[in-house]
């Protein structure tokens, strides 16, 4: 089970409000092979004082291969914790733009949305576990049960982000990770360039985020990440954790310059010393190693 947990909500006054983002997946992992669903529930986390909600707009921005079961208004998801409340309820998934859409509204008498209440659960299927880097949210507007706009489509808020087996309920016990995550955020391009006097026949580099809000965009070996160099084979993948590993191998060998870019999504403002970048190995493309291994560096710039 995987804990990921953002840093800091929107804020309305002095009182904060952020959604939970659960996934509860299959008791094992899918592979690349086979499709498996996972099921998305989103939950509301109100700080203390804070009024209950009676009306909530939120769009979800999904990457990574995955997409949530279901064409527009027949999406599978459901609003069953509080079908009685209900005055409106709606979900629409735009395959197209790869968003999912979810309109809440709860009749007059009904009691407020309060912390820790499930919202909507939906079906999310996908060859590969979903990850924080696949998801960013954006709330379009919320009212308290006072009738008052406490969130407009200016606001952005951020996720707690729950990955756990499905066959089981987690406890404090359990395995976990928890990472910081930005949601409402601005997606970066980070390019690695390598530095060498000789040809390259095979390389592998490891590019690392040293802050603590952000993930690079999709996971395993969906994450976005590209090549500059052309009649190679290229690979990227991203691991749990802000990291991803890079490598290449080409026959004819490649020179020193522009290597590799990759999408980064945060809240925080980024710089090149944000990341650590470390060449494992290398060798050319006689397969002799190079000795001393080549150099990178990093730029980062807003996509």
């Amino acid at each position: 089970m995987s804990r990921f947990r953002s840093s800091s909500p929107f804020a309305v006054a002095t009182a904060p409000l952020a959604v939970v983002l659960a996934f509860l997946t299959p008791a094992c992992a899918p592979t690349t092979d086979e499709e498996s669903d996972f099921a998305i529930s989103f939950e509301l986390d109100t700080a203390p004082n804070s009024d209950g909600l009676q009306e909530i707009d939120f769009t979800v921005i999904y990457t990574g291969g995955g997409a949530f079961v279901g064409s527009s208004a027949n999406v599978e998801c459901a609003f069953a914790p509080m079908a009685e409340r209900i005055k409106e309820a709606v979900a629409t998934h735009d395959e197209t733009n790869e968003q999912l859409e979810v309109d809440l509204s709860l009749t007059a008498a009904a009691a407020p949305i309060e912390e820790g209440e499930s919202i909507v659960s939906c079906t999310y299927r996908s060859k590969v576990t979903p990850a924080s880097g696949n998801f960013a949210i954006r709330i379009e507007s919320a009212v308290n049960e006072n009738g008052e706009i406490v969130a407009d489509a200016n606001d952005t808020i951020d996720l707690t982000m729950i990955i756990g087996d499905r066959s089981s309920v987690p406890t404090a016990s359990s395995s976990s990770t928890t990472t910081t995550i930005a949601t409402g955020a601005t997606e970066y391009e980070i390019t690695v360039d390598i530095e060498a006097d000789v040809m390259i026949g095979a390389i592998q580099l490891d590019l690392t985020h040293l802050g603590g809000s952000g993930d690079f965009v999709g996971s395993g070996q969906s994450v976005d990440c590209s090549s500059f160099v052309s009649g190679g084979l290229f690979t990227a993948n991203n691991p749990p954790g802000r990291a991803v590993r890079l490598g290449l191998i080409s026959l004819e060998g490649i020179p020193a310059g522009p290597f590799a870019r990759c999408a980064f999504l945060t809240r925080e403002s980024l710089t090149a010393t944000d990341f650590g970048i470390v060449v494992v190995d290398a060798s050319t493309p006689e397969l002799m190693p190079i000795v001393p291994l080549p150099t990178a560096r990093v730029s980062v710039e807003p996509r």
